[in-house]
């Protein structure tokens, strides 16, 4: 059972927290093709800290003050510093961020938090929170010290936002409680905390020239800006944000079997992917585009532009040769193209 203190250790997720995790991050996903109505991605990465400010009320009372070039958040009732913001790097911390980011990923990663996480036990309902300024990920981290965590940026792509608060269960909840029940027992809620992260807004205007992530090479892949591939079911769609239009995937293979990648993506959007495996050969093509249209070898690419409002799928297959293993994880990168 749980303590006030928010302690118990969660070894297995049931199928009840399963539908409600579902329920939870289906609802965020299928908004993100209106948040991906920014431009284009920019050549340059961004060189300034967007500045924000709260908008509306809140019972979570939080300041905004400088902090040099950068701003912090202190709480109301602690004078605690809670949110903090930095300048994008861009980062292979925070390439894994977008990763999660896109795929809605329930798989423990090392994100790029800013403040340490004293606790080795697994990440609590995972949440996109998909605010008109600001956009990202959240979980509770659970331990004697339980909190809070959101790792997002602003939509113009310029800017890490970090919040942390600390929460703590008003009652007891079995081992394997839902997503649903953890939150409902939670003070303060983790909804309004995802509404504070919401109400934050920028003192610019979005500029044109938005950043969306690492532009590399077009077949450069580095395994240590990836994420495990790990949707809820075979078919949840992955979907690119404002500030995130660039995700890479490690992705198992078996022999023979096909697998499906489903891009939430926008009317004129373009898709690109560019995948690479150790041993065999892969087979990859759009089903939009039909399996004539596959590539195959050790390194391929492929690339699919959204006629309607919707999605695109991606098939992957993997063949290993005489000496080569039966499955195989691969490197999938995927890449998202705005229309002008």
């Amino acid at each position: 059972m749980f303590t006030q203190r928010f302690s118990l250790t969660f070894s297995h997720t049931s199928s009840r927290a399963r539908r409600f995790a579902l329920v939870s991050l289906v609802a965020p996903a299928c908004g993100l093709l209106t948040a991906c109505a920014g431009a284009d991605a920019p050549p340059a990465r961004p060189t300034a800290v967007q500045q924000l400010e709260l908008a509306g009320g809140s019972p979570l009372a939080l300041t905004l003050r400088a902090a040099g070039n950068a701003q912090e958040g202190v709480a109301g009732d602690s004078g605690d510093v809670r949110l903090i913001t930095a300048l994008r790097t861009d980062s292979e911390a925070e390439s894994r961020l977008c990763g999660v980011i896109v795929a809605r990923s329930r798989s423990m990663e090392a994100l790029p938090f800013a403040w340490p996480v004293d606790s080795t036990l697994p990440y609590l309902v995972p949440q996109l929170v998909n605010g008109a300024d600001v956009q990202g990920y959240r979980v509770i981290v659970p331990g004697v010290n339980s909190e809070y965590r959101f790792e997002g940026f602003t939509t113009d792509g310029s800017t890490r936002v970090s919040l942390r608060w600390p929460v703590r269960a008003e009652r007891s909840l079995a081992g394997d409680a839902s997503d649903y029940d953890i939150q409902a027992a939670l003070m303060p809620s983790p909804h309004a905390l995802d509404s504070l992260v919401m109400q934050l807004r920028r003192r610019a205007p979005l500029t044109e020239g938005q950043w969306r992530g690492h532009v590399p090479a077009s077949t450069e892949l580095g395994s240590e800006r990836a994420v495990k591939f790990a949707p809820l079911l075979p078919l949840f769609p992955v979907g690119f944000t404002a500030p995130c239009g660039e995700a890479t995937f490690k992705v198992a293979l078996s022999k023979g079997a096909e697998r499906p990648m489903r891009i939430l993506a926008r009317k004129g959007e373009t898709v690109s992917v560019v995948a690479t495996t150790p041993s065999g050969e892969l087979s990859l093509y759009f089903e939009e585009a039909g399996p004539d249209k596959a590539s195959t070898g050790r390194n391929v690419k492929a690339s699919a532009k959204a006629t309607a409002d919707g999605h695109v799928t991606l098939k992957l297959r993997y063949a290993p040769g005489d000496a080569d293993p039966d499955r195989q994880q691969v490197l999938v990168r995927l890449t998202s193209v705005l229309p002008q």
